[in-house]
């Protein structure tokens, strides 16, 4: 899996997902895909931030597999390669801080987390974040069992199952 940042990556290795590499920003995160996982199969988790959708997938031809306005996800495939995108929207620290919310987890019990929301997102950025129970964190939203997190591991899986029911009619 190809993430952006490493607040991202941490969340990704904590469900287990292997192959966590940190990039900055979408666009790399679309570009890694090309130019590592170009024949192959491979997930990139994007931001939907600032309000823009990220202008390097825009180029992209990519369809809609799967879309959940509740827990502020969308699973795109490429048109042309295996490579799938679970796109978090608006961006990780606020759909992480908002499945938090929803189980009442509270982000500065947490040492080293700040409780100011730009501080966290910039920390979230940094390696710095390492330093801090960000895991702790996490781990706590996830043992709560939030929806959010359900519907991440859904949608990742829905990517695998997607792609090898194609992989299967591609080699018949």
């Amino acid at each position: 899996m190809v993430v952006e940042c490493f607040g991202d990556s941490i969340f990704v290795e904590m469900l287990r997902y292997s192959a966590a590499k940190v990039h900055s920003g979408n666009g790399d995160v679309i570009n890694t895909l090309k130019k590592k996982y170009n024949e192959k199969f491979g997930i990139g988790v994007i931001d939907f931030d600032k309000g823009v959708w990220p202008g390097d997938l825009k180029k992209e031809s990519t369809t809609v597999i799967r879309k959940d306005d509740r827990q502020n996800l969308l699973l795109l495939k490429h048109n042309e390669r295996s490579h799938y995108f679970v796109v978090l929207t608006p961006e990780f620290e606020n759909w992480i801080d908002s499945a938090a919310r929803e189980k009442e987890v509270e982000r500065a019990r947490f040492r080293g987390l700040p409780k100011d929301f730009e501080k966290f997102k910039s920390l979230c950025k940094t390696q710095k974040i390492e330093e801090t129970e960000f895991k702790n964190y996490l781990n706590t939203i996830i043992q709560k069992k939030s929806p959010r997190i359900t519907a991440f591991h859904s949608f990742v899986q829905e990517a695998f199952q997607h792609y090898q029911k194609h992989a299967k009619k591609k080699r018949k």
